[in-house]
């Protein structure tokens, strides 16, 4: 996701994202231990979405 598509979303919205995302690279993980997903560049991906949904969330309790 864009980051500025991120932050026009609000706190509960990116907390729900957050545990999509979540549920989501453990669904993948399990996948590709399973030898049943050859794509292991989603992983990234989703850590990357993730971190990008956490610094968002640090940045808007700096500013408070």
């Amino acid at each position: 996701m864009k980051v500025n598509d991120l932050r026009k979303l609000k706190d509960e919205e990116l907390n729900g994202k957050l545990d999509e995302l979540k549920s989501e690279y453990l669904d993948k993980k399990f996948a590709i231990l399973n030898n049943s997903l050859s794509d292991t560049s989603v992983l990234n991906k989703i850590r990357k979405d993730t971190a990008r949904i956490r610094t968002i969330i640090t940045e808007r309790k700096n500013h408070e």
